[in-house]
């Protein structure tokens, strides 16, 4: 309320502000000309008025709409008005009745609205999920211009580039503006109280710059601080400048102890910044030599790029081609044995990565169970319909037309369909938090996932789509229906033709069950045969963690090796503990390097036609602690000492590699280049699936930690270990830090578990998406059942005539059970069909996932369709048991 400031003293005569006009406007069209309608106006008003004094202007017009739309909903029509308002009043004539028949019918209401609620809750939680990972862009400016080139020079699968790659890469590709490398590392971060292991990225100073997201405080690093004896600078993770410097905004300037070293601090990235992956705490310069690159061979950098404007994707990628051709030339004693292949993708697929099968195989499920809900509220729309057909036709016959009738149905369907949607968006909320606490710990892009403009975009297309597929049909078949034939059908309300409708969309609903019954078994049996492969070690009773001592206070070899001696010895005197055992690299982890290898009776070999394998240097027991069997020959002892001839342990893999058929106890052979010496085969092991249990064993050798810097380029300062114990192996997680701390207290114990618990989360992605196929499996089938249990009822009902007729003849209960469950199984033999063709269509957007299991599998099929079938038989149980109760008598003293 404001007042004349130019009035008399004393006047405070309030301007009264008008009320919202829209409203007003709705409501005098509403109300027509009258006293009635000042009155109610007036009222409004003043009531407005009052309300402007005491609250703020938006809550008093909100306050406004609320009455009007009220008063819109329970007033009737008055006086004369034009044909908008007409056709307004009409539309909220049929929203009145349709309330009303839906409250008059609860148990349809709250079955209609329940199932779609399900159906599209499930759709919109795992949409969001899909939304947020695989259909949103990157949060980078113009995403699209950022790719990521990949290297193959023999082997499976794609890799890094190497530095003189990198090099050919900025000199021969014209297309990109931009080109840099990175790789991401655990390093220790220190600070006041305790010494922790984090992770950073390691890049090139071109990498930030092209990815387009500046720093929110200071700046990046230049080309000048990228290269080696430059100063240390960083730029730190929003996260970590709020965490350790409590967002103060003169962190810039200041230091922060990262891999033992103090790095200045010159930049803040913003929040949700997660490149190359999420929880980096900094980004420090890689600082390699463009004078001195490292060997060709070598293949530890990933290489991303921004393309230049205009530059399409497909010209980027076949510059590409034609540059690694030339260089394949250019490099023959590199390239021409394995060969030298790169592709290109995009920044977001990389990001995505195997995800992408996982999560739209997922999305499919909720759809279908989508469907099935829609399938299901639409026959129990027919059904309520059979009940409603006098009612409707009465209505007809006293003038109200087809496209009233209709509209009228339609109103209903949009009102159960509004209700469902919003409970449905509630349902997704919730799911969405529930899929996300459920999510593997390497789900990408997890932070960035909610419910957004688009998911509600898609929740309100759900809603819509859901009226299109169940009200639709209900509402043509009703309306127009003269009322002589609704009265005559009144004793048998299930025509041939509604019968045939009904009994298609329980086909319909059983068939889209079965399809994601068959991709919920699919996945079931590849989680099985995951399980039964046989990893090549015992992960019972095994904890592994990993000690990180500071390379300031180890500077030397001998040092480090003397430490983790030292802590070897301390460990294996812990009570309870069998064997002891350090590695470079655990199973299920990082593979660790693949290095070429040099045999003694080929001496003279091309590096490209050399034999190669991944590397892992290990203590004395970790072969006892890792359970990995001997083959051959023997394990490394204690006298396998940096002054001793150096020996190595080759698993299976290489041994058929190098010497394939032969016995290589006592064979020698080299790491390729540097002056690296001859090593002893001493014993063969078992192959270990490094990678997972789908993937296949690496050819391997491993070197005592005593000799590995003078035999594998050096010796690794942080180091894993492996405890086998008599019990319980997560007891020992105390003790063991206990005697770290006592040993160095400022060593960081981190990733402490069970192997067991690597071993399963290893197959969490897997077991995730197949946990929730069973989920909308499940829903599904439980829907289906609905359906089947619904038109069996309705069929029993319209012929209890004919079943009362016959029992009258001497058919037994029996025959009259059987007769209803033989129609079911073949309603549920038609869908098993159908769903098995689904099935097959299916499996290529499963195969990134499935393992040794195929959705084809005659088992698979069987299986499925033996889960329809006793869903359909269970459903139709009761109708079945209710037929065969019909009385004869009572059948005829109703016809008569």
């Amino acid at each position: 309320m404001r007042f004349i400031p130019d009035s008399p003293p004393g006047d405070r005569r309030p301007i009264a502000r008008k009320p919202p006009q829209r409203a007003e406007r709705l409501l005098s069209a509403h109300l027509g000309v009258g006293p009635r309608a000042e009155s109610i106006l007036g009222d409004l008003r003043e009531e407005y008025d009052r309300r402007l004094g005491e609250l703020p202007r938006w809550i008093a017009a909100l306050g406004y709409w609320v009455a009007a739309i009220s008063l819109l909903l329970r007033l009737p029509r008055r006086g004369s008005r034009r044909p908008g308002a007409r056709q307004l009043e009409s539309l909220l004539q049929d929203v009145r009745f349709g309330v009303r028949a839906l409250r008059a019918s609860p148990a349809f209401t709250a079955t209609a609205v329940g199932t779609l609620a399900i159906g599209i809750g499930a759709t919109i939680a795992v949409f969001s999920v899909a939304n947020g990972i695989v259909f949103r862009p990157l949060s980078l400016p113009e995403p699209d211009r950022v790719a990521v080139i990949q290297t193959n020079t023999g082997g499976p699968g794609w890799y890094g580039s190497s530095q003189p790659e990198f090099m050919d890469f900025q000199e021969g590709l014209a297309s990109f503006e931009s080109l840099g490398i990175w790789f991401a590392a655990e390093v220790t971060l220190e600070d006041s109280i305790a010494a922790r292991r984090t992770r950073v990225g390691i890049v090139s100073s071109e990498v930030l710059p092209l990815l387009g997201v500046p720093p929110v405080l200071g700046r990046l690093p230049t080309a000048e601080e990228d290269l080696p004896g430059a100063p240390r600078v960083a730029v730190i993770a929003h996260e970590t400048w709020q965490r350790e410097f409590a967002g103060e905004s003169s962190v810039v300037g200041r230091s922060i102890g990262l891999a033992g070293q103090t790095w200045e601090i010159i930049g803040v990235m913003p929040a949700g910044f997660t490149f190359p992956e999420p929880g980096l705490a900094a980004w420090l310069p890689i600082r390699l030599d463009p004078a001195n690159p490292v060997n060709r061979a070598n293949h530890n950098f990933p290489v991303v790029g921004r393309l230049r404007p205009g530059v399409a994707y497909e010209t980027a990628a076949s510059e590409l081609e034609l540059h690694t051709s030339r260089i394949r030339d250019r490099y023959p004693e590199n390239y021409a044995v394995r060969g030298y292949r790169t592709r290109l993708q995009s920044l977001h697929e990389r990001t995505v990565g195997e995800a992408r099968a996982g999560v739209l195989l997922l999305l499919g499920g909720a759809v279908l169970v989508m469907l099935v809900a829609c399938v299901n509220v639409s026959n129990l729309s027919l059904a309520r319909g059979d009940t409603r057909r006098t009612e409707l036709a009465v209505r007809g016959a006293l003038g109200a037309g087809r496209g009233r009738v209709t509209r009228q149905l339609l109103v209903e369907s949009a009102i159960v369909a509004t209700v469902g949607g919003l409970s449905g968006l509630a349902l997704g909320w919730a799911g969405l938090e529930a899929l996300i606490a459920i999510a593997p710990d390497d789900l990408p892009r997890a932070a960035e996932l909610g419910i957004d403009g688009t998911a509600l975009l898609a929740s309100a297309a759900l809603v819509v789509s859901s009226i299109c597929l169940f009200g639709l049909g209900p509402a043509v078949s009703g309306a127009g229906e003269s009322i002589r034939s609704a009265l005559v059908s009144a004793r048998s309300p299930g025509g041939r033709r509604r019968r045939l409708v009904r009994r298609v969309l329980v086909v319909s609903q059983l068939s889209l069950a079965g399809v994601i019954a068959i991709a919920a078994g699919t996945m079931v049996r590849t989680l099985a045969n995951l399980y039964r492969v046989d990893p090549g070690f015992d992960a019972d009773r095994t904890l592994v963690f990993r000690v990180s001592p500071s390379s300031a206070r180890y500077t030397t070899p001998e040092e480090v090796v003397a430490f983790h001696r030292e802590l070897v010895r301390r460990l294996k005197a812990i009570p309870g503990v069998v064997a002891v055992g350090g590695h470079s690299a655990t199973p299920l982890g990082p593979s660790g390097g693949n290095l070429s290898l040099v045999l003694e009776e080929e001496p003279d070999v091309d590096i490209s036609a050399a034999p190669d394998g991944f590397s892992q240097i290990v203590t004395e027991g970790y072969f006892e602690a890792m359970g990995i069997e001997l083959r051959s020959g023997r394990l490394f002892s204690d006298t396998d000492q940096a002054d001793t001839p150096p020996v190595a342990v080759i698993n299976e893999s290489l041994a058929r590699v190098l010497w394939p058929g032969q016995d290589p106890i006592g064979r020698r052979f080299r790491m390729f280049g540097r002056g690296s010496p001859f090593i002893d085969v001493i014993g063969v092991v078992a192959d270990v699936r490094h990678g997972g249990p789908d993937e296949p064993a690496e050819p391997r050798f491993y070197v005592p930690h005593a000799q590995a810097y003078r035999t594998a380029y050096f010796s690794p300062l942080g180091y894993s270990y492996a405890i086998r114990a008599t019990a319980d192996p997560a007891a020992l997680a105390a003790p063991v830090r206990a005697v770290v701390s006592e040993l160095d207290p400022l060593a960081p114990v981190s990733a402490v578990g069970t192997m067991q618990a690597r071993v399963t989360a290893s197959l969490a992605h897997r077991r995730f998406v197949t946990g929730l196929l069973q989920t909308f499996g499940i829903v599904a089938l439980v829907l289906a059942a609905v359906g089947v249990y619904g038109v069996m009822s309705l069929a029993v009902s319209d012929r209890t005539r004919e079943l009362g007729l016959r029992k009258a003849l001497g058919a037994r209960g029996a025959y009259l059970v059987r007769m209803v469950l033989r129609d079911t199984l073949v309603l549920a033999a038609i869908g098993g069909a159908i769903a098995c063709l689904g099935g097959v269509t299916t499996e290529r957007l499963m195969r990134g996932l499935l393992y040794e299991a195929s959705a084809t599998d005659p088992f698979a099929l069987l299986g499925a369709g033996s889960v329809l079938a006793i869903t359909a038989l269970l459903a139709a149980a009761v109708p079945a048991v209710r037929a065969a109760r019909v009385d004869p008598m009572e059948v005829l003293k109703t016809e008569n």
